[in-house]
């Protein structure tokens, strides 16, 4: 337990533009504020432009002259972001959210503040809006994203959720049973729609309800590449915590509702359904490989991912490698057909077809 000192810096429903040609935002509509019904001034415009901006930082420093420890917290959230006025590309997200715990300490692995343990449950900062309230119970960088697009001209086209957290550390056991206490790093992505190629972005909001998904309709005139939908992905990366322990472990498991080749001569068929790729391995010094971990020793069964949308839960008892499709299906005119489901599963004992 500490005594601190404090400074906060608190914002609400702030517009922010940085780059060239501004201001970008504009009351164009002359209520008085600007907010997400006015009209950006976009022509000449180059740069990255935020609405809707909400922002909660705290600083902290100990009142005990003898300790140089430092310690930031921060929560943000975006209505939206974006890279504006670069022709042939597109960044843009929405609904994001930023979430920061840390500690600057000359004493390796020094814990970071428990602010859900101030008499309030969190610290709130004043933004000159609605507070923000900092109430991070351990070490924590995370960013989320509810709604992102890449596009780079017509040949690559990316749209979902998704989230990146470099979470804190664990407790976890592998398959010899040996305990660790692991720092993780993990990546998400929810719902993504995918076209790599020529020709697209292949997939649009064709409803226009403000979302790509099984719902639209592909635009498929032109488009010649690979086209991915529904995919839901959760990766995790762990590394021990004692430095001279040199394994490290990386789970993943993805899957796709769709996976095909589109633009091929109506002769040509490829199409695949229901995806799922699993792994979960070991690696290390040891020439025979160490063994993975056991993810279903966690509390809740498994690790859970963040991805923007419905996390993805990595619960694997050992090592892994599998991949299946639920249905498939290849031909060419009439000379060959091949249709069905289909899978392969290598684990420590066997190969499964």
């Amino acid at each position: 337990r500490k005594e601190v000192t404090a400074l906060t810096l608190g914002t609400d429903n702030a517009y922010v533009f940085a780059g060239l040609g501004g201001p970008y935002w504009t009351d164009s509509n002359g209520d008085g504020v600007v907010d997400e019904t006015d009209t950006p001034a976009s022509e000449g415009a180059v740069g990255l432009a935020m609405g809707g901006v909400q922002l909660g930082l705290a600083l902290f420093q100990p009142t005990d002259e003898n300790d140089a420890d430092s310690y930031f917290a921060l929560a943000a959230s975006a209505d939206s972001a974006e890279l504006v006025g670069l022709p042939g590309l597109t960044i843009a997200a929405n609904g994001i959210g930023v979430a920061v715990n840390s500690v600057r300490s000359a004493t390796a692995g020094a814990p970071v503040l428990d602010l859900s343990s101030l008499a309030e449950g969190g610290l709130a900062i004043a933004t000159g809006g609605e507070d923000v309230t900092l109430d991070f119970s351990s070490e924590l960088l995370r960013v989320e994203v509810a709604d992102a697009t890449l596009a780079l001209s017509e040949f690559v086209y990316v749209r979902g959720s998704f989230a990146f957290e470099q979470g804190p550390t664990l407790d976890v056991t592998d398959t010899d049973g040996v305990e660790k206490s692991v720092r993780t790093l993990t990546f998400g992505a929810a719902n993504a729609y995918v076209f790599a190629g020529i020709g697209g972005p292949y997939w649009t909001d064709s409803n226009g309800d403000g979302v790509v998904d099984s719902a639209d309709t592909p635009d498929a005139d032109g488009a010649i590449g690979i086209a991915l939908g529904g995919v839901d992905l959760g990766l995790a990366l762990l590394a021990p915590t004692d430095e001279a322990d040199l394994v490290r472990y990386t789970a993943l498991k993805v899957s796709a509702d769709t996976a095909s080749f589109v633009g091929l001569p109506d002769a040509l068929t490829f199409e695949l359904n229901d995806v799922t790729i699993s792994y979960n391995a070991a690696t290390g010094p040891d020439a025979t490989g160490p063994p993975a971990l056991d993810f279903s020793t966690l509390d809740g069964g498994g690790l859970s991912v963040a991805t923007g949308g419905e996390p993805v839960v990595l619960d694997y008892t050992g090592a892994l490698l599998s991949v299946s499709v639920g249905h498939g299906v290849l031909g060419n005119a009439g000379f060959f057909s091949v249709s069905g489901s289909f899978g392969f599963e290598k684990n420590n004992d066997e190969l499964i077809v």
